[in-house]
């Protein structure tokens, strides 16, 4: 059920047009029935779009973390990038804190195919996208870097926020796009 509090189109589109054919019967039959289903359809249809924008799921605070995470990386705060990775991962916080300490990051955006599996009941979470990260890193010669990659972070609800447990990386070149 939590598809249908994730994305409003769906509802908007099969609600304009039950309401668009509840009121074409009413114009050509002038049954007032037609009127009522055609009001009743709109008023379903926005309450159906306003409980959307009311519930947050847990895919939606996830790939809120995602974003937040991005914009954190642009800024190069690597007190709160590390922020967004769970305490029971000691070794991601360590790699972490490698490659921050090694590059500036100049761009950071995450593409529009983030997909997000929550398992309900359980805190945990997946989240499978493409990303382009734009670095420089002296050390190893590195200017204006474009780093693209298809990442797959794992997610668990900890301490009352969804925190990083476990991530990897591969090629967007040559392999499949992700689910």
């Amino acid at each position: 059920m939590e598809w249908l509090f994730e994305n409003s189109v769906p509802t908007l589109v099969t609600g304009s047009i039950l309401t668009a054919l509840a009121a074409s019967a009413y114009w050509q039959t002038g049954q007032r029935i037609g009127l009522v289903a055609a009001g009743l359809g709109a008023l379903l249809t926005a309450g159906l779009c306003a409980m959307e924008w009311l519930i947050v799921t847990p895919g939606e605070l996830v790939a809120d973390r995602i974003h937040a995470l991005a914009a954190d990386l642009e800024r190069n705060q690597p007190e709160r990038v590390l922020a967004y990775i769970s305490p029971r991962a000691p070794d991601l916080i360590d790699h972490a804190k490698r490659v921050l300490a090694e590059v500036t990051v100049l761009d950071a955006v995450v593409k529009r195919n983030l997909r997000v599996e929550a398992v309900p009941g359980t805190g945990v979470a997946k989240a499978t996208f493409n990303a382009v990260v734009v670095v420089d890193a002296p050390k190893h010669e590195l200017t204006n870097y474009r780093h693209a990659r298809v990442f797959e972070l794992n997610f668990r609800f900890e301490s009352g926020q969804w925190l990083i447990s476990d991530f990897h990386e591969r090629s967007p070149v040559g392999s499949p796009n992700p689910p």
